[in-house]
């Protein structure tokens, strides 16, 4: 098995007949505010994809960010925790061939960024394993020299492969010879078996305490 696991290409045909289609019209993506100012000390570096991730970070911790800058075509919103220099990025949505795109646009924060830490949701049955599984799973993929910290599970087995913005984000990290961390959640029912392991994850990482998850919008697509 490998140690750094595996980073995978789409994995429906629709996704690569996108990726093989003629180059997109869309519109480069920009930062909303140009004028933002650089940090020079950049301790940790959050990232968060998916629609139900960005409803529970801005329900859980809007009070603990401060808002830097945004890029609207995708949802993305940088935050910075309040009397820290550590950053937070909501991914709400994106089309999968923007994804280098995507890291680009972050790659000061991922160049700079002593430690950087990945979370995604994917649909349980997209979970490969031998054995029948009937409730959430939560694995990992890391760079080959990543520091350990408080969040300990176990790594992403093969055949399952890591996608989307935190593939492309562990990869350049490897490549740069930094440490990352990638946690995805395999889930079937995010409202019953993922907001205990947020909230619990938000706290080790010193973002903010977790409020009701009441007041978590659920009504709408819950996966990156």
């Amino acid at each position: 098995m490998s140690l750094f696991g595996e980073i995978g290409e789409p994995s429906s045909r629709a996704d690569f007949e996108d990726w093989d289609g003629p180059p997109s019209d869309k519109p480069k993506l920009q930062w909303k505010t140009n004028s933002f100012v650089r940090p020079k000390i950049v301790d940790a570096v959050l990232i968060f994809e998916g629609e139900y991730l960005f409803h529970c970070i801005f329900a859980q911790t809007k009070n603990n960010l401060k808002l830097k800058n945004t890029v609207e075509e995708i949802g993305l919103s940088l935050y910075k925790i309040i009397l820290t220099n550590n950053y937070v990025f909501v991914v709400r949505d994106y089309d999968m061939p923007r994804t280098g795109e995507v890291v680009e646009l972050i790659r000061y924060f991922l160049n700079e960024s002593k430690e950087v830490l990945t979370l995604q949701t994917r649909p349980l049955t997209e979970y490969q394993s031998p054995n029948p599984v009937c409730q959430s799973v939560i694995r990992t993929v890391s760079t080959t020299n990543v520091k350990s910290n408080d969040l300990l599970y176990p790594a992403l087995e093969q055949p399952n492969m890591l996608t989307g913005i935190s593939a492309g984000v562990i990869s350049l990290r490897e490549h740069l010879g930094l440490a990352g961390k990638t946690i995805v959640c395999y889930v079937s029912n995010p409202r019953r078996c993922l907001e205990n392991d947020v909230q619990i994850m938000l706290e080790k990482l010193a973002i903010g305490p977790p409020s009701s998850p009441s007041s978590i919008d659920m009504d709408t697509n819950l996966y990156t």
